[in-house]
């Protein structure tokens, strides 16, 4: 790929007559650090006044001067020493050439690459410089390149019998398939639909998806049409989680389900084989379903639309009940299926999330070795909860009571952050409620002080021994009372225990 000679002399003859124009060039420096760069076109014995390189003239005072010095200006000087090589030599050009790069003097700098070009077509140097590349032995551009590669391959794929489809190589038989729509699917053709099916997929709405995925949308799909408001959905083996936040929120919650799943299920032994959520009569399988709104309306709307579509719900759940939950902030419920439902205002998100795993311990609780809907044991449910809660976030800021649903009493918004600090002053202060009258208390008997108290009788009796924690709630769920249960398990009496937990508060907080 040669440079026309037409071309060539063209360059040659532009640089010639650059190096031919009558061109001195001066430097002044000037007293004050300046430099300038230019011709001077007159002197008197006072002023000089300077043609500047890049335009107009000024005219200085000699007293501002501190020298002047002739000389040539950079493109000039590039011109010159052109004009006195030989148009042959190919390394002396290509050698200026990268002077004027140098110099930021694009222009010469281009043409000199067309004259060592000129010169030498196949200079390597001067052929990267202007982005060719070598291919086959033969200088050319990206674009010149990449077109002779696809004749190349093209040459080579039809020497193999195949053809170009959809920008994949395939055979002659492929292409007619593909162009009747066909999909390949373990080694025959057949329709998509045939393929989605085969890969056990189904539709939904429009768009292919696992059946996973499909329940998932489906249950969002539902319980958003019973709010009345959009959803987004996250789910594992064990939960369904729909919520009124961004997806990424809504898989947070889920995240603190399974969290606190997996501790509950260290304390208690729960096996994988062990489904706390199914329906612990006809055995059916079910997740626990978490559903989190943003407003009382869209509470109640969800309410309304869940007992009309829940059959067995509404076998199980008496009139009061349905009542007072309407009355609530949310619920939950352990038979047949496991719900926790409420709903966020005027409380900030991050209390949501306290309020979930505060109510899925008070649900695994109940879950575990099913006893029924109803036990009388408050102060070990909430003390649990509790546990749990912390152990999640930190602090608690969940308290159960009948009509407000995570509302705290109004004299319980101390509660949070210190509760060992808490404990310890009602241990010093004396002002708790004995042990043998808290284990009598029922939910909304509870005072946010017997509350600091549940909490920390479970944390103490944690901390002695799991298995007798364990082995107290099975006898506690078969109804024995607790100043039999306890002896049992601790070999201990309800005050004794109390003394204990004291000395422990004492030592330890």
């Amino acid at each position: 790929m040669r440079i026309g000679i037409p071309v060539a002399a063209a360059v040659a003859l532009g640089l010639a007559l650059a190096a031919a124009r009558p061109a001195p060039a001066d430097e002044v420096k000037m007293k004050d650090g300046r430099v300038l760069e230019g011709r001077v076109l007159s002197e008197t014995a006072s002023e000089v006044t300077l043609r500047l390189r890049f335009g107009g003239d000024v005219t200085l005072k000699r007293t501002e001067i501190a020298s002047l010095e002739r000389k040539d200006l950079p493109e000039e000087a590039i011109a010159k020493r052109r004009a006195a090589l030989d148009p042959k030599d190919a390394e002396g050009l290509w050698k200026l050439a990268l002077e004027a790069k140098a110099l930021k003097l694009r222009r010469q700098h281009e043409a000199l690459l067309a004259e060592v070009l000129a010169a030498d077509p196949d200079h390597a140097g001067a052929r990267e410089a202007r982005g060719d590349v070598l291919h086959g032995g033969k200088w050319m551009t990206p674009a010149e390149r990449d077109r002779a590669l696809k004749d190349e391959e093209v040459r080579a794929r039809a020497k193999e019998g195949l053809v170009e489809h959809g920008g994949r190589w395939v055979t002659p038989e492929e292409k007619a398939a593909l162009e009747r729509g066909l999909v390949l699917h373990d080694g025959r053709w057949m329709s998509e639909r045939e393929a989605m099916t085969a890969k056990g997929m189904v539709e939904y709405r429009g768009a292919w998806v696992s059946k996973d995925e499909a329940e998932s949308l489906r249950l969002r799909d539902a319980l958003a049409e019973a709010a009345g408001v959009p959803l987004t959905v996250a789910r594992s083996e064990r939960f369904s989680v729909a919520t009124v936040y961004p997806q990424a929120d809504t898989d947070q919650v889920l995240k603190d389900a399974e969290k606190a799943y997996a501790e509950f299920s260290g304390l208690f032994g729960v096996k994988p084989e062990d489904r706390l959520f199914d329906d612990p009569f006809n055995r059916k399988r079910r997740p626990l379903t978490i559903v989190i709104l943003e407003k009382d309306s869209q509470y109640q709307k969800f309410l309304e639309g869940l007992l009309r579509i829940h059959e067995d719900l509404r076998k199980v759940l008496r009139p009061e009940r349905v009542e007072l939950m309407k009355t609530q902030k949310g619920f939950y419920l352990v038979d047949p299926d496991c719900w926790i439902v409420g709903y966020q205002f005027p409380f900030p998100k991050e209390q949501t999330r306290h309020t979930v795993v505060h109510k899925l311990s008070h649900v695994m609780l109940l879950r575990w070795h099913f006893k029924g809907a109803s036990w009388p044991n408050w102060w070990i449910v909430e003390g649990l909860g509790e546990v749990q809660e912390i152990n999640a976030f930190g602090s608690c800021q969940v308290f159960c009571i009948t009509t407000g649903y995570g509302e705290p009493a109004a004299d319980g918004k101390w509660i949070g952050e210190s509760w060992k600090a808490e404990a310890k002053r009602l241990v010093a202060s004396s002002g708790d409620l004995r042990f043998r009258d808290l284990v009598t208390r029922s939910l909304n008997d509870l005072s946010p002080h017997d509350l600091v108290k549940s909490w920390s009788l479970v944390h103490y009796l944690l901390s002695l021994d799991r298995e007798k924690f364990a082995k107290l709630v099975l006898l506690l769920k078969d109804r024995m009372p607790a100043s039999e249960a306890v002896p049992q398990v601790y070999g201990a009496s309800l005050d004794d225990i109390d003394a204990r937990w004291r000395d422990f508060v004492r030592k330890t907080y």
